[in-house]
């Protein structure tokens, strides 16, 4: 989220891009490793099929077997395989939505007139801050997938950072497209497609109550930790697992109403898209043959 910040030109545009590159080496690299060799300790369950696999191939051993380790794997890794699971689709499409967002951004300028300076950023100080804290959060998540206490702590803090991070999209968005040095020239041919992006755009960043849904996400991630600790009333197992599924619903929900909401601002985007290429196309045939 925070390459989305603001579209950006020049310094400023590769400044952010690897910021978004390093978190997404951070993340592979060590979380995914960290969730498959020793949080889910997938090898301990399934190891011996890379051993004796291929020995007996078709056998009704190797069946029995397989089918005996993957129920040992769930019943022991439970929420384990949930809580993993969350953070890996959480992540995913955290990263997807940045790159993709960061160059719709873009689309609300014309090129040559896209802030280029890292400086002129609202918050530009905190934006290192912000990209290298919430890779580290979902790094963290594949360190505390087996404790949901910690995992909600986590990801509360990771909302935090959101919430931080959708202020700063407001405000550089309010700061830079009321400035008249970063508006299309009065009689330019794609203004008119500029500015509907921009009502898009607005209404997506600003109007969304995007503030609101982090807020409640968070409300929901402090509440899944409360239950968490209600082991006296509930019973250990019984007080994590009902936190698990608070946890993961309240995540896994946010996702499903962004991509709502992505999906309909997507679509709007693609016909002002498909409207400026049919434009562009006329308007290329009329110069060709008032030229020829």
């Amino acid at each position: 989220m925070i390459g989305s910040v603001l579209g950006v030109g020049g310094r400023a545009e590769r400044w952010l891009l690897k910021l978004i590159d390093v978190s997404d080496v951070i993340f592979g690299i060590v979380s995914f490793s960290i969730i498959v060799n020793y949080k889910l300790e997938v090898g301990q369950y399934f190891g011996w099929i890379a051993r004796y696999g291929l020995e007996v191939l078709g056998s009704g051993w190797l069946f029995r077997q397989a089918a005996y380790s993957a129920w040992m794997f769930l019943s022991d890794k439970g929420y384990v395989i949930i809580l993993s699971i969350v953070t890996i689709v959480w992540y995913v499409r955290y990263r997807s939505a940045v790159k993709n967002e960061y160059n719709i951004l873009l689309e609300i300028y014309l090129k040559a007139k896209i802030p280029m300076r890292v400086r002129d950023l609202e918050g530009a100080n905190y934006i290192p801050l912000l990209s290298i804290g919430l890779a580290l959060g979902f790094v963290l998540m594949g360190f505390v997938v087996d404790n949901i206490q910690a995992f909600c702590i986590v990801a509360i803090c990771i909302n935090v950072l959101d919430l931080r991070g959708n202020l700063l999209i407001i405000r550089n968005m309010s700061k830079f497209l009321s400035l008249d040095e970063y508006k299309p020239a009065d009689g330019d041919p794609i203004a008119p497609y500029i500015y509907r992006r921009r009502v898009v755009a607005d209404k997506y960043w600003v109007k969304r109550p995007q503030i609101e849904r982090v807020g409640v996400l968070l409300i929901c991630n402090c509440g899944a930790f409360l239950i968490s600790g209600l082991s006296d009333s509930f019973g250990e197992a019984t007080s994590e697992y009902l936190a698990v599924l608070m946890a993961s619903i309240s995540i896994l929900g946010n996702e499903v109403l962004m991509a709502n909401w992505r999906h309909i601002r997507d679509k709007e985007f693609a016909e002002i898209d498909r409207e400026e290429e049919e434009f562009l196309e006329r308007l290329k045939a009329a110069t060709a043959e008032s030229e020829a």
